[in-house]
Parts: C-alpha cells; structure tokens; sequence
C-alpha cells in the first residue's frame, strides 16, 4: 500500500488472480489522494498484483502519486504494478506508476511465468524512471514461483528499461547484506539467459558497502 501524506491518503494494494485471461478495457487504480492544502504532501500510488494465463486490453492500470495543488508542496510518489502471465501480454491501454510534482516514479515489472523472463520499466510506459529493489534479506525463483531468503533472484532473461521496441528508463538497485560469513555479500541477480540494461537503465549499488 502507498504511504499517505500529511494530507491525504495512499493508494491501496489490489491482487487480481485468473487462471484464465485478465482483460483490462476499464481502469485499475491504486493511485494516491490529491491535495491542495498549502505546504502539504500527497499520498503515494499503491500497489497492483495481476497473474493470469493472459493479460490484454485497451484500458488504463495505474499506481500514481497523488498530484498536489498547493503553494510549497510535493506530489506522491510512484506505486508498484506486477503482472505475471502464462502466455501472451497484449496489453494496448496505458500502464504508469508516475510521481507527481516532485514525487519519484515508481516501478513496473512484467514477468513471464512461461518464460521465465523479467521486464522491468520506468514509473510510466513513456515518462520517467522507475526502480526495483532487491534486498539481501529476500528474494525470487521464477522457476518455481516461490519466494527465496537468501538474496537470490532468479529468471531466465532480464530486460531492463525496454518495451514494445521503445527504451523506458529503470533503474534495479541492491540493497543490504546476506550475512553468510564475515564479509557477507549483497542480492544476487541470476540469469540462466541474458540480462540486458538499456540505453539510460542502471544496476546499482552505489553507497550500499560498509560505512565509513
């Protein structure tokens, strides 16, 4: 779920589950609360869960930032969408987890159950950067579509920062330490396939070493 701002609420957390064909020709919203007060924040987009066989339609599905509308305030940040298919994503409409007015973006993440294989995109399909966070502490087996404690995530191939052709900035960063030993050691992203990092996408772990 979105964290709320001082003055108004987050977007809320919605799982859609279908052992056939999720058709989105409508609207999906999890997105934050606008504000106008003075000096004021909004709240964050929330969350949004899809796994199906397929994925197609013409609608919208956003987790955006509530937008604020007063003097010396800041938008909402970004949401989180996650859609998993089988099959096929024919999904046309328009898919954005946008920060408003001073709000980072959020992060989309496609995964093919089939193919194993990771997308991850920008805040919006078209507008800004998003990011995804692996932390040591957890992790992900797309072969088994279960989660992992040991900072491992594993898929097929990683694609990060295209779509349908068109690069859409995103950013993967890692974060803390899975303390195997004295030194320990950061996530680790396990490709069987490729990982590819568009033009203008990253993988980062600046600053994540031990402190000073």
């Amino acid at each position: 779920m979105g964290s709320g701002g001082s003055n108004s609420a987050g977007g809320g957390a919605i799982a859609l589950i279908s052992n056939g064909t999720v058709v989105v020709n409508g609207s999906v919203t999890a997105d934050g609360i606008d504000t106008g007060a003075t000096s004021s924040s909004s709240g964050s987009g929330g969350s949004i869960y899809i796994s199906a066989n397929a994925i197609n339609g013409t609608g919208t599905i956003t987790a955006n930032g509530g937008i604020h509308g007063g003097a010396g305030g800041i938008g909402g940040d970004g949401g989180r969408i996650a859609l998993y298919y089988n099959t096929t994503n024919t999904l046309t409409g328009t898919v954005t987890a946008s920060g408003q007015s001073g709000g980072v973006a959020g992060t989309i993440v496609f995964v093919n159950s089939n193919s194993k294989d990771l997308y991850v995109y920008g805040g919006a399909l078209g507008n800004g950067a998003g990011y995804l966070y692996l932390d040591a502490s957890s992790g992900f087996d797309a072969y088994t579509m279960q989660p992992r404690y040991d900072g491992v995530y594993k898929f097929n191939h990683v694609y990060i920062g295209t779509y349908a052709g068109n690069n859409y900035n995103g950013t993967i960063y890692f974060r803390g330490t899975y303390a195997t030993n004295m030194n320990g050691r950061g996530p680790i992203l396990m490709a069987l396939g490729n990982i590819t990092v568009y033009r203008g996408s990253h993988i980062n772990a600046s600053g994540d070493g031990f402190a000073a």
